[in-house]
């Protein structure tokens, strides 16, 4: 039977963390994710081929929402 993988990087540190350092070991690894969704759907607005994530409109939304929820999440680690 093959083993899970092993976790690594910020992963790593939710595994071993608790307390206050697994929430901000959290919120630094979803900040991520919600950066990496932002400049996905900046790629996909010039770059894409599906019309609905072309739409700048569609864009834009994903990338303010985005970082609204990124600025949220910011606040508590006292980062910008």
């Amino acid at each position: 039977m093959r083993r899970p993988p092993q976790p690594v990087g910020t992963r790593l540190l939710l595994v071993k963390a608790s307390g206050k350092a697994f929430g901000a070991a959290f919120l630094q690894m979803v900040a991520a994710h919600h950066r990496g969704t932002a400049a996905m759907a900046e790629t996909k607005k010039t770059t894409g081929s599906y019309a609905p994530a072309k739409d700048p409109c569609g864009a834009e939304i994903i990338t303010a929402s985005q970082s609204e929820e990124i600025d949220q999440m910011n606040a508590p680690l006292g980062t910008k």
